[in-house]
This record gives structure tokens, C-alpha cells and sequence, in this order.
């Protein structure tokens, strides 16, 4: 099951509108619930500022830039779209879900896809969220990354066109809340973006979700084995 949150800006003026099912947590052999957030930009005249017809792909510099960066504050953003232990279990390579930090035409194993509709209708797909995501601060990242972007490097290199199972790419999210909230701390850019006050007591909180589960696990436990601890921490609220 996968929801969807749309967001656009006519003429500068943000405008969001979401759709949110209830997640179904990881549970063993069934992929856990995604939700992604597309988004697209138009210009003053009503137009669609992520496509250029002269280009040879057909995306504008605009939309490079977007891409760039999502794929720069992939891992720091990583945490404040999966929010739980339990979120881990489903990103996995080769997977429909935003595992890579690339993107790609048409491709539902990258982290960021471009639809098959083209024109009017181009908008960026990013699909790393997950339903546990509080859907503000999931929204907040995926649009403040492209605004954070330190640069507009060439994204031919993080194109993908694989079936996502192998690493054709340095960079991909790590995979436990833990390292991922180091991510978030270390991404200060992205933490001023979306709202330090946020970013500090989201960070404070979820350290101390984790120290409760090793805690009570003793140490991670990898793989799609969800725990008790999880079970009884995330189940009765979802």
C-alpha cells in the first residue's frame, strides 16, 4: 500500500495537498507501506518549471537542481521520513522504495523517479517516506533538500537505469534509526532548512526511542524479524 502527498507552488505560493492510509509495519516476508511525496514547480505563467524541451532529457535545469538535492541530503533526511526502528526493515536494495540516493525515469527501485507522463504533468516522485512518517516534517525535508543544495553537480551519474539490486552507486541509506539520526545531526544545512527547534527535539526523542529498544533487546536485530519490542512499542498506534 503505498499513499501519496502532493505539493506545488503556482506563482511561489506553496500549496499542499495529502493523502495518508494507515501504515502497515514490516512484518516478515511483507513489504512495509511507502509514502510518496511528489512534488512539481511552475513558474509565474502557470508553467511547468521542471521540464525544458531544448534539453537532451528533456528536464530543466531547475529540475537537475531538485534532484542534486534530494540525492545531497539523502542520508540526512533519512530519519525524519523513517522514524522508527521497525521503518528499517523495509528499505532493503532491489526493493520499490528510496534505498539509493538516485533517481531515474520510470524507475520504482531508485529514490527519486520521474513518472512516465511527461509535459504539464512532470513531477519528481520521491519515495524514500515510509507510512510511520509524520507527513509535515516528511514534506518539510523533501522540499527544503532541493533548497539546500550546496550546488547543481551533474546528475547523469546518479541516474539509475538497474534493477537496484547492486551497488552502481556510492551512496544509499544506512540502515538503522541510529545511524541515520547521526545523519540528520551531522546535516546542519538541512536542520536549519526545515527548523532547528524541530530538527533538536525530533532528534532528542528518537535517540531515546532507541536507547529504550536496545534496552530491551540487548542489541539490534537485522533482517525483516520484527521484535517484540516493536510489536508493542508501534502496533497498538498504527
Amino acid at each position: 500500500m503505498t499513499s501519496s502527498c502532493f505539493a506545488c507552488s503556482p506563482g511561489g505560493r506553496p500549496q499542499t495537498r495529502t493523502r495518508l492510509d494507515l501504515p502497515r509495519q514490516a512484518l516478515p516476508g511483507v513489504a512495509g507501506s511507502g509514502v510518496h511525496v511528489s512534488f512539481s514547480l511552475v513558474d509565474a505563467a502557470g508553467n511547468n518549471a521542471l521540464i525544458d524541451g531544448s534539453s537532451e532529457d528533456g528536464l530543466s535545469a531547475l529540475a537537475k537542481h531538485c534532484l542534486a538535492g534530494l540525492i545531497e541530503h539523502h542520508q540526512g533526511m533519512t530519519a525524519l521520513c523513517v522514524p522508527t526502528v521497525n521503518g528499517y526493515r523495509r528499505l532493503q536494495p532491489g526493493e520499490l522504495n528510496g534505498y539509493w540516493a538516485n533517481w531515474g525515469f520510470e524507475h520504482r527501485c531508485a529514490g527519486n523517479r520521474i513518472p512516465d507522463v511527461g509535459g504539464s504533468g512532470t513531477r519528481i516522485e520521491t519515495r524514500l517516506p515510509d507510512g510511520s512518517a509524520n507527513v509535515h516534517l516528511a514534506v518539510a525535508a523533501v522540499l527544503q533538500a532541493p533548497d539546500s543544495a550546496w550546488s547543481t553537480p551533474s546528475t547523469a551519474r546518479t541516474r539509475s537505469s538497474t534493477t537496484g539490486l547492486k551497488r552502481s552507486i556510492p551512496t544509499c541509506i544506512r540502515l538503522t534509526i541510529s545511524r541515520t539520526l547521526a545523519d540528520l545531526s551531522a546535516d546542519t544545512r538541512l536542520q536549519e532548512a526545515v527548523g532547528q527547534d524541530v530538527c533538536d527535539n525530533f532528534l532528542a526523542n528518537k535517540e531515546a526511542e532507541w536507547d529504550r529498544y536496545i534496552a530491551a533487546v540487548g542489541e539490534h536485530v537485522e533482517g525483516d524479524q520484527m521484535t517484540d519490542w516493536e510489536r508493542n512499542e508501534y502496533l497498538p498506534y498504527h
